[in-house]
């Protein structure tokens, strides 16, 4: 199974919020013999998330995290926490333009998984254009806040 993250760019940690994914993932974990998990790593949903699946690896060695960038240069790179991921997955967007390569990606990462995990507060924006993408191709979805 590959699950992915999509959030605003700011994204109030709370307990609850907090608890209500640790539980949502590690049932997932549970169910599943090899989970992937993808990251963009553009906001704090994401780096959040990607915190509380590393600290899952040591006790579930059945699961993966990769951080899938929009951007090969190496001033983007270098700015990846490495720690948190398996591996860093550079999509198959080579050929567009920059402007629109974190949509490409966003898109590569909805058409390759299972579930899509949302933190959708708001019907505009980055993570709105996901979610729509992800319904239309009739993805499994998650809002946390729900």
């Amino acid at each position: 199974m590959k699950v992915s993250f999509f959030g605003h760019k700011d994204y109030p940690i709370s307990d609850l919020s907090s608890d209500k994914i640790l539980n949502f993932i590690v049932n997932l974990i549970k169910t599943n013999d090899l989970i992937e998990f993808y990251f963009g790593g553009m906001n704090t949903f994401d780096n959040h998330c990607a915190n509380i699946v590393n600290n899952l690896k040591q006790k579930y060695p059945n699961i993966k995290s990769y951080y899938i960038t929009p951007y090969l240069r190496e001033s983007h790179i270098s700015n990846i926490n490495k720690k948190l991921y398996n591996d860093i997955i550079y999509p198959p967007i080579e050929t567009v333009p920059l402007k629109f390569a974190i949509t490409k990606r966003n898109e590569w990462m909805i058409e390759n998984s299972d579930l899509i995990i949302f933190n959708l507060r708001f019907t505009f924006g980055g993570t709105y254009t996901a979610y729509r993408y992800a319904l239309r191709k009739n993805k499994n979805v998650y809002n946390v806040n729900d």
